[in-house]
């Protein structure tokens, strides 16, 4: 529940924010997940001619980010996972922007590809929806897994839900973290911070966002999948929890209330 800038929450994992009011669409296993070479072509050209330009302004100038140590991503040889809190409903933009020039997909909510026409579309701009029926499963996890080894960025949101300028972090929800396990890639994790605006950007109804990019990390080899899987869950929550204190202005307040 929402006034103005105030949400009232019960449930931090459960809870959504969004707002956007999308009746979702089946996502089973007869989505395309993997498309043809000359659908793949188009998507290609649509993403860096068209979409990137385009996202690259939004963040910067309307979104107003600025990204700190993407220095880090240049080390990274091959594909990677990114993790990221989920306070906007234009984050699916920042995967694209960390991992330039490499390609971005973002793992997203049936929502994401519910949209009539803009279904096409935004699967060309890299959104990956999570299966609703166990019958897409393999699809889903195939086509990702294919898309990490082909040296693309892979960016996930563990918190799950949108909550707005939230400048705490949620749970991250364990289960996201097997991939860098699964295929023994690197994790590196994002954390956007909120900030009173200033000089010239005092015109600006919303706050200034900072992203700050963690050093890759790998899983540890002498741990079992489940431990490693864990391990990982618990370093990247505590590194968006460090980063988290660095917000100092609060756009958006949330307000706990218990359930009845």
């Amino acid at each position: 529940m929402k006034k103005d800038r105030v949400y009232y929450y019960s449930d931090p994992i459960n809870d959504d924010f969004a707002g956007t009011k999308i009746k979702a669409k089946k996502v089973d296993g007869s989505y395309p997940y993997m498309r043809g070479r000359v659908w793949r072509f188009f998507s290609a050209l649509t993403y860096h001619v068209i979409a990137m330009p385009i996202v690259a302004f939004i963040c910067r100038f309307v979104l107003g980010f600025r990204v700190k140590n993407k220095r880090a991503i240049r080390s990274i040889k091959g594909g990677f996972c990114l993790y990221g809190n989920h306070t906007h409903v234009l984050d699916a933009f920042l995967p694209p922007i960390v991992a330039w020039p490499k390609r971005a997909y973002t793992i997203a909510s049936p929502d994401a590809v519910s949209v009539g026409w803009l279904t096409g579309l935004v699967q060309m701009l890299g959104a990956i929806p999570i299966p609703t029926e166990r019958s897409g499963m393999i699809k889903f996890m195939t086509a990702i897994k294919k898309h990490c080894e082909d040296g693309s960025c892979i960016g996930i949101f563990p918190e799950a839900h949108v909550w707005p300028y939230y400048t705490g972090i949620r749970p991250l929800q364990g289960v996201s973290f097997r991939y860098p396990v699964s295929w023994d890639c690197p994790m590196v994790v994002m954390v956007t911070t909120y900030h009173h605006r200033s000089g010239l950007n005092r015109w600006r109804s919303q706050p200034k966002r900072v992203l700050h990019i963690s050093d890759p990390m790998y899983r540890n080899p002498e741990l079992s999948s489940k431990e490693a899987q864990e391990e990982l869950r618990a370093r990247a929550q505590a590194f968006m929890d460090e980063m988290s204190k660095k917000s100092d202005y609060e756009y958006a307040r949330y307000v706990y209330v218990p359930k009845e």
